[in-house]
């Protein structure tokens, strides 16, 4: 009988620990909440600001040097990365479609040009023919966040302080059906969240959060999350006190944001 309690007791702290974990995930988030607000409403430190930039859609990712053709005329430095930058105009362009194309509403591709204050100044639909000449001048930024992003290191430039655990995906994870009708299937995260960053520029810090997915059931890692951020800084020849953030996922349109000096 003693034994038999033990199991029950031992079965009870398995079933029970998952909440537990749980419970104090929320109890933390609460108190990042108090410190760190959405990106949408606003983010700034002592004399820096990071706020969004009007341009939103499905944002084109360019890769690197080695997949251009011979004749064309951008600079890279063998960067992968969404945005360009012009060095003779000191603007940043950026490719994009419309996110959802809808009535009256085209899915071209469009060539938006940024000045290093944030504002768009330009808005062109990109024929075939000149593809080379709005990229002359132009080399890709290097994105600040690598492949196997050590996510949780306050060493790096962006740093993922908490995440906060929201809705638990398990209906999909394990319904057998649920990758069906997909091109080779579906993949899905244990859990849909929210991120609480901190970013470091010109030794000040910028706090903010943004949707984010984990892969881990409980306890995630740093290769466990799929922010959505990529994270570009100027050279350093050109003495631009700005930073853009690209936050880019399949489930809404994608959206440019930029630190600059208030």
């Amino acid at each position: 009988m003693k034994k038999r309690y033990q199991i029950l007791i031992g079965l009870l702290v398995l079933i029970a620990f998952p909440f537990v974990v749980v419970g104090i995930n929320q109890i933390t988030s609460r108190y990042y909440n108090r410190q760190f607000n959405t990106i949408e409403a606003g983010v700034k430190s002592a004399h820096y600001t990071l706020t969004k930039v009007a341009v939103t859609g499905s944002f084109e990712y360019h890769p690197g040097e080695s997949n251009w053709s011979a004749n064309d005329t951008v600079m890279t430095e063998g960067n992968d990365g969404y945005l360009y930058f012009d060095t003779l105009q000191n603007v940043v362009k950026l490719e994009y479609k419309n996110y959802a194309s809808t009535l009256g509403e085209d899915n071209l591709a469009h060539m938006v040009t940024i000045t290093l204050t944030g504002k768009v100044v330009h808005d062109h639909v990109i024929k075939n023919t000149e593809y080379a000449q709005l990229r002359k001048n132009c080399i890709i930024l290097k994105d600040e966040i690598k492949p196997f992003q050590k996510w949780t290191d306050p060493a790096q430039v962006i740093c993922l302080k908490h995440f906060h655990l929201k809705e638990f995906n398990s209906f999909k994870i394990f319904n057998p059906l649920s990758g069906l009708g997909g091109n080779g299937g579906t993949h899905y995260h244990w859990w849909d969240g929210d991120a609480y960053y901190e970013v470091k520029h010109q030794n000040e810090v910028l706090k903010f959060k943004l949707p984010c997915q984990s892969a881990a059931i409980l306890f995630p890692g740093d290769f466990d999350y799929d922010t959505g951020i990529n994270y570009y800084r100027l050279p350093a020849q050109y003495k631009a006190d700005v930073a853009f953030l690209v936050y880019a996922v399949n489930s809404a349109p994608n959206s440019l944001y930029i630190v600059k000096h208030k």
